[in-house]
C-alpha cells in the first residue's frame, strides 16, 4: 500500500508509565470542552478535538496494556486501501464502486492527483475520496446494527433468544 504508512514498530508502554497513561486518558475523556498544551515558554496551544479524540484512543489502549501503531492514509485512497480501511477484499470493493455504492473517480498513471472537483476525468485506476469512504462506512454500520437489533428483537419474540442456556436432552 503505497499511499499508507506506518510506524516502524507497535509502541507499548512500559510498567511504569501505566498509571500516568491512564491518569491521563481520564483527563482527556473528561468533560471540559478544551484542553489545553502548555509549552516551555508558558503558551497555551488548544488541542483540537479530532487531536484528542485519536489521544484518547491510544492512551485508553496504552493504559489497557496494548500494543499501539498508528498508520495514516492520503485523502485520496486507492482500492486495496479502500478494502483494508473496510476489512473487505478488493474485489468486494470494485464491485461497491462500480455499482455506484461508493463514489469514484479514475486516474491514468500518468496523470496528477485530481481534486475532488475534477472527479468526472476518465482513466484506468480507481480511487475514492476518503471522506467518501467513510460515509459508505457509517452508513453500513447504521444497516449492519439495525439489522442486528431486528434479528434480536425477532429471536425474543420467537422465544429462540433467551439469557441462558437450556439443557436440551
Amino acid at each position: 500500500m503505497t499511499k499508507q504508512s506506518t510506524l516502524q514498530e507497535p509502541i507499548l508502554a512500559p510498567p511504569p508509565e501505566i498509571e500516568k497513561i491512564q491518569k491521563l486518558a481520564k483527563v482527556l475523556r473528561g468533560s471540559q470542552p478544551l484542553v489545553f498544551l502548555t509549552t516551555a515558554s508558558g503558551e497555551k496551544i488548544p488541542i483540537p478535538a479530532s487531536v484528542r479524540q485519536v489521544m484518547c484512543h491510544l492512551l485508553e489502549l496504552m493504559a489497557a496494556d496494548k500494543a499501539v501503531h498508528v498508520e495514516h492514509f492520503n485523502h485520496e485512497l486507492t482500492a486495496r486501501e479502500a478494502a483494508y480501511l473496510l476489512r473487505v477484499p478488493q474485489s468486494f470493493v470494485m464491485k461497491l464502486l462500480f455499482s455506484g455504492e461508493i463514489p469514484h473517480h479514475s486516474v491514468s498513471p500518468a496523470s496528477a492527483t485530481p481534486t475532488k472537483e475534477e472527479t468526472s476525468q476518465i482513466g484506468s485506476y480507481p480511487r475514492i475520496w476518503f471522506e467518501d469512504l467513510m460515509a459508505y462506512k457509517r452508513q453500513r454500520d447504521i444497516k449492519r446494527r439495525e439489522g442486528l437489533r431486528e434479528i434480536t428483537q425477532l429471536s425474543q419474540e420467537l422465544g429462540l433468544y433467551e439469557d441462558g442456556v437450556k439443557d436440551k436432552k
